[in-house]
């Protein structure tokens, strides 16, 4: 996944609004559990979210676990009073069960086949307290959403960052190729600028929202669905029974 870019993760992803995003997820999942007390965030990557999960619920009551060790190590060291594990989001056991569990950003996509969905969601679910809610984000949920070409130029401090993405979807998987070409300004007075070229492939499924709704049934949830959700493509809220 992103084994060749962790490095250049926030940069990558500096002007998303971390902060705004899970209040909001938190925000809707109290509808169902108004004052939750433990919180799990699947897939936390760096810990964008779970620095403001932490600040609202406290270190000790949330946890992250992300499958790119990288990745794992980066939100560690952003959080070293949260437990951050290193995990398969349709295998892991962590031994704990929460008022929340969170799979954001599109996450779930990397389950990229319907079966390791519903176990993925399975896995979820089975690490909720009794009436705590899954909140799960959607990436794609059409074929057509799927942009062949996608091109972003970012700046951050001393880095600059061109990067362009080519997708194919084939049997409901995206196959993506993206190739990142980094220049980063040199501390040195008179030293060279460095540039370097990065590549990844990502492969992330394709889920309507059927999908995504047969999958949190068949984990035993209640499922609901707000149309927005924290960035604009909408969120499954998965209710365990009580």
């Amino acid at each position: 996944m992103f084994t060749a870019t962790a490095r250049y993760y926030d940069a990558l992803y500096a002007e998303r609004d971390f902060e705004g995003e899970a209040h909001a997820v938190l925000e809707l999942a109290g509808r169902h559990v108004p004052e939750p007390r433990s919180l799990l965030d699947a897939a936390c990557a760096t810990g964008g979210h779970l620095v403001h999960f932490a600040r609202r619920l406290g270190a000790g009551a949330v946890v992250g676990f992300d499958l790119d060790p990288a990745l794992v190590g980066l939100a560690q060291a952003k959080l070293p009073d949260v437990r951050i594990e290193r995990a398969d989001l349709a295998s892991f056991e962590l031994g704990r069960r929460f008022d929340v569990v969170t799979c954001l950003y599109g996450s779930i996509a990397y389950a990229v086949t319907p079966e390791r969905l519903r176990a993925a969601v399975g896995c979820l679910a089975r690490h909720l307290a009794p009436g705590g809610v899954l909140a799960l984000d959607p990436f794609w949920m059409r074929a057509e959403d799927v942009a062949p070409l996608n091109v972003r130029h970012v700046v951050r401090g001393r880095l600059q960052i061109a990067r362009l993405g080519r997708a194919v979807v084939r049997d409901g998987v995206a196959e993506l190729e993206i190739h990142y070409l980094v220049g980063e300004q040199p501390v040195e007075p008179g030293a060279p600028p460095r540039i370097e070229h990065l590549a990844e492939l990502h492969r992330c499924g394709v889920f309507s929202r059927a999908d995504h709704e047969d999958a949190l049934r068949a984990a035993g949830l209640e499922v609901h669905h707000e149309p927005r959700g924290p960035v604009g493509r909408g969120l499954f809220l998965g209710v365990a029974p009580r």
